[in-house]
C-alpha cells in the first residue's frame, strides 16, 4: 500500500503535467488544475517547511504583482483593474505550486506540454484548412480562421517556437517521433502566417547556428526558410500578409486612411506612446489603460476608429508597461528578465536563455503578457526552469 507521502507527491506530480498540458487547451481549464494544485502545494511546502530563499526570483515576480496591486488605488476603472488583477495572479501562483525538490522527473512537464500543443497545433491546421477551402466566404483569408479553432495565431506561434526548442533541448522522444513533433511545430508557425513568430523561427535556428556552429542547424535554417519562400510563391493569402509590411513608413507616419495591419499597429504605437507621455513615472495605473488608449485612437491626430471598435490595446509588451506602469514598472520589468537571464548565462541553460529571447522578441509585436494565454505560458515555464536550473546546480 502506497504512503500518504508518496500518494501527494505523485498527486503533486501529475497536476504539474496537467498544468502544462492544459496551457494551450480551453482557458478554463488551467485555472481548475492551479487551483488544486495551490492546495496541494501548500500542503507539501507546509509538511516538508520548503519556503523561499532570500533574493530568489520568486520575490520579483511577487514585486510585479503587488506593484500591480498598489496601483489598483486611485484606478480609473477599478473593474477592469481587478480583473487585470486577477489574470496577474500567476506572478504570485506560479512560485508557490513549483518545488523543484519535490518534482521527479522534470521533462515530464515539457513532454505534456509538447504533445497537448501539437495536438492543438495539428487540429487547427486541418479544420481551419476544411473550413477556409469547403465553407468559407471569399473575402476572408485561411489565416483568419485559425482562431475558430486553436486560438490567437500569434500565440500559437509563441507556443510552436516553445515546443520546437523544447524539442530540440530535451529530446525528449525518440528520434522518428522527436523529428515528427519538429516538422509540425515548423509547418504550424509558416501556416500561421505570424510574421513576428516566422522572424523568431528564423532567428532561433541562425542564433544556434552563430552558437553551435551544427551543420544540422544550418541545414534546418535553409530548409525553414525555403519552406517560406516557397509559401509565398504558392499561397496568395501568405504572400497577402508579408506584403503588408511594404506599407510601413515608420514609427511616426499613420495614415488614418489606411486600415492595414502595419499602419494600424503605428497607430496603436504612437497611441500607447502619449499615454505614457502624458503618465511618465508611474503609468497610467492598473486599470482603464484600455479607455485611455481608446481616447487616443478617436484623437484627430490618429482617428483609427478600428483601433478603438476592437479596443485594441499596445500590440508590444514594452509600451504595455510602460503606458500603464511607467518607468519605475518598466525597471521591475528589465530587473525579472535581467535575473533570470543572468542566471541563465551563469549556468550556460540555453534552454532557458532561449526561451527569454523568444518572449523578448515576440514583445515587439504583441502584448504578450496583457492575454492569460500569454502571461501563464511566460511565468510557468520560465520560474519553472529557472527554479529547476538552480536547485540542480546548488545539489551538485
Amino acid at each position: 500500500m502506497l504512503s500518504v507521502k508518496f500518494s501527494i507527491e505523485k498527486l503533486y506530480n501529475v497536476l504539474l503535467i496537467l498544468l502544462a498540458s492544459s496551457l494551450a487547451l480551453f482557458e478554463k481549464i488551467a485555472p481548475i488544475v492551479i487551483i488544486v494544485l495551490v492546495i496541494v502545494s501548500l500542503i507539501l511546502r507546509a509538511k516538508h517547511k520548503i519556503f523561499f530563499k532570500k533574493w530568489d526570483l520568486a520575490y520579483l515576480f511577487f514585486s510585479v504583482f503587488f506593484y500591480y496591486l498598489i496601483r489598483l488605488y486611485g484606478s480609473h476603472d477599478f473593474a477592469q483593474g481587478l480583473k487585470f488583477i486577477e489574470k496577474n495572479l500567476s506572478y504570485l501562483i506560479i512560485p508557490i505550486v513549483v518545488i523543484p525538490s519535490l518534482i521527479i522527473n522534470i521533462n515530464n512537464v515539457y513532454k505534456g506540454f509538447v504533445l497537448s500543443f501539437a495536438l492543438v497545433s495539428l487540429n487547427a491546421i486541418v479544420l481551419s484548412t476544411i473550413n477556409y477551402i469547403f465553407f468559407n466566404p471569399e473575402n476572408i483569408w485561411y489565416f483568419q480562421t485559425i482562431e475558430q479553432f486553436g486560438f490567437h495565431p500569434t500565440y500559437m506561434g509563441l507556443y510552436s517556437i516553445i515546443s520546437l526548442i523544447l524539442l530540440d533541448k530535451l529530446k525528449p522522444f525518440k528520434n522518428k517521433f522527436n523529428l515528427l513533433l519538429v516538422g509540425i511545430n515548423i509547418l504550424f508557425i509558416i501556416f500561421s502566417a505570424s510574421r513576428i513568430t516566422l522572424f523568431g523561427l528564423v532567428f532561433i535556428f541562425f542564433f544556434r547556428v552563430l552558437v553551435y556552429r551544427k551543420k544540422t542547424y544550418v541545414y534546418t535554417l535553409f530548409l525553414a526558410c525555403s519552406l517560406l519562400v516557397a509559401a509565398y510563391f504558392v499561397s496568395n493569402d501568405f504572400r497577402y500578409k508579408i506584403d503588408q509590411l511594404k506599407s510601413f513608413k515608420g514609427f511616426d507616419n499613420y495614415d488614418n486612411n489606411d486600415y492595414g495591419s502595419v499602419s494600424v499597429r503605428v497607430a496603436k504605437i504612437i497611441s500607447a506612446n502619449n499615454v505614457w507621455r502624458d503618465n511618465f513615472w508611474f503609468g497610467y495605473g492598473t486599470g482603464g489603460l484600455n479607455e485611455a488608449l481608446n481616447k487616443q485612437y478617436r484623437s484627430k491626430a490618429i482617428e483609427c476608429w478600428l483601433c478603438s471598435q476592437k479596443k485594441y490595446n499596445p500590440h508590444n509588451q514594452y509600451l504595455s508597461v510602460l503606458a500603464g506602469h511607467g518607468v519605475f514598472g518598466f525597471v521591475l520589468f528589465l530587473l525579472l528578465f535581467g535575473h533570470m537571464l543572468f542566471y541563465a548565462i551563469k549556468y550556460k541553460n540555453m534552454l532557458l536563455i532561449e526561451f527569454i529571447i523568444v518572449f523578448l522578441l515576440v514583445g515587439l509585436t504583441e502584448s504578450i503578457l496583457e492575454r492569460q494565454k500569454g502571461l501563464l505560458l511566460f511565468v510557468f515555464f520560465t520560474f519553472y526552469q529557472f527554479s529547476t536550473m538552480k536547485y540542480l546546480k546548488e545539489k551538485e
